[in-house]
């Protein structure tokens, strides 16, 4: 009977801990999809930035050649 128990305790304690081990993967995971659209939003901006910024020197060119 001890053995039986013994058993069942272990086995409860290994599925415990990979359910830990497969919560700690997904909350890496969860954080590293956080991370990659921060990423992915900032390089957003920057082209944007970048398009806007590049139209409106050019606009600016434009004009003072015309000026």
């Amino acid at each position: 009977m001890t053995l039986v128990v013994g058993m069942a305790v272990a086995a409860g304690n290994h599925i415990q801990q990979q359910q830990r081990r497969r919560q700690a993967s997904l909350r890496l995971s969860q954080i590293e999809v956080e991370n990659l659209a921060r990423l992915a939003e900032r390089e957003r901006i920057g082209r944007d930035l970048h398009d806007l910024l590049g139209h409106t020197l050019s606009v600016i060119a434009l004009k003072s050649d015309l000026a």
